[in-house]
């Protein structure tokens, strides 16, 4: 059951993430985002950028580099595509509680986006000042062996 839930591979967290991202469109096109306080329009901003954001980093090839690394399933493009799962969930039941009239949910939302960025802009700096060769996964595969 936890791997049907919880699987970045699987369809359930795929399908949460594609109504969350429905959920975005419905609440700007149908005009609930202009109906709100500016704070709220401001978290909302944070919110989707964020999660826009944390999709395009899932969805970047990180290791033009090493060739041989063909797997998505390697250094940072795996913390990305494992954070794209918690991701899934918080948009789905965000905006669905923001579709039935909880706005309050982007607020938490947002609040723990902003929270759980940081961790994102920190693994992104040493990736980026990395100038190390040594293929990602080098010393797991040493080990595993």
């Amino acid at each position: 059951m936890l791997k049907f839930l919880f699987n970045r591979n699987g369809m359930f967290p795929k399908t949460l993430e594609f109504l969350g991202a429905l959920g975005f469109l419905y609440l700007i096109f149908s005009g609930w985002i202009f109906r709100q306080s500016f704070a709220l329009k401001l978290f909302f901003a944070v919110y989707l950028l964020f999660y826009i954001l944390i999709r395009v980093c899932a969805g970047l090839s990180w290791y033009k580099k090493f060739p041989e690394i063909r797997s998505p399933d390697a250094g940072i493009m795996l913390h990305f595509r494992k954070m794209l799962v918690a991701v899934s969930y918080t948009i789905f039941i965000a905006n669905l509680l923001a579709i039935l009239g909880a706005g309050f949910a982007i607020y938490l939302s947002a609040a723990l986006f902003v929270f759980v960025f940081h961790i994102n802009a920190i693994l992104l700096y040493f990736h980026f000042r990395d100038k190390d060769n040594t293929p990602p996964n080098f010393y797991t595969k040493i080990m595993s062996s």
